[in-house]
């Protein structure tokens, strides 16, 4: 005897024909008939796919995940639906660029942390470094870093130079002073200010390529690297 798990409807033109996929069977005995019943039973459907799982890093601000005005913190999240997200955006090993399928949760969250910090300051993966553009090294007007880091601007900043990071910018994967560098870089790269674009020691003779004034973009790498000629 075939019966439905959910009721049975006389309509015939209203019944729905049941796909293979969609059903199960089962068999009992029956001594009265001599034969099996078989029993169709709906399958249960897959749970839906976690928000994060399929999230982009633009739905992550660095410290939380926000998927159709949802919050969902670390805390929450599954180790397995971090790794899909990883797979999703290729987020990887910093060290080498090896896949995240088998590392534990803590790592997997650092590493996601980590990576959003090199999107918002423009860099290269450690895993995806153009060794042609690496040799190249970005110029950086002295002169200009000069008027910079000596600015009134910078003042406060350059006496906290070398403080201790805190847990959580340690966590997003900063470095000792990269804020610093980074405000020194945004303030350096801005233009029509006339403190950056004009020499402030008249005793120096600048001319031609070096004038304050004459200066390509740079990174808070490019000042890491050029601070100590400076000061």
């Amino acid at each position: 005897m075939l019966t439905m798990a959910e009721g049975s409807n006389t309509n015939t033109d209203q019944l729905l024909t049941p796909t293979a996929s969609s059903l199960s069977f089962t068999t009992s005995g029956s001594p009265a008939t001599g034969g099996d019943d078989v029993q169709v039973i709906a399958a249960s459907q897959q749970p839906p796919e976690h928000p994060v799982a399929t999230a982009t890093m633009d739905d992550f601000d660095g410290t939380v995940f926000k998927v159709n005005n949802v919050e969902y913190t670390f805390k929450n999240i599954t180790a397995q639906v971090l790794r899909k997200f990883c797979v999703k955006n290729n987020v990887k090993k910093t060290d080498g660029g090896g896949s995240l399928r088998k590392e534990p949760k803590r790592v997997v969250e650092q590493e996601i942390k980590m990576m959003k910090t090199r999107i918002h300051n423009g860099e290269r993966h450690p895993w995806d470094v153009d060794v042609t553009a690496e040799k190249k090294k970005a110029w950086v007007n002295q002169f200009r870093l000069a008027n910079v880091i000596f600015s009134d601007e910078l003042k406060e900043d350059m006496n906290g130079r070398g403080a201790c990071l805190t847990k959580e910018e340690l966590d997003v994967g900063l470095k000792t002073d990269q804020k610093l560098y980074q405000k020194i870089a945004d303030e350096y790269n801005k233009k029509d200010v006339p403190d950056y674009d004009n020499l402030q020691y008249t005793y120096l003779d600048v001319q031609g390529r070096n004038v304050p004034s004459n200066f390509d973009p740079i990174t808070w790498n490019d000042v890491k690297t050029s601070f100590k000629t400076v000061v």
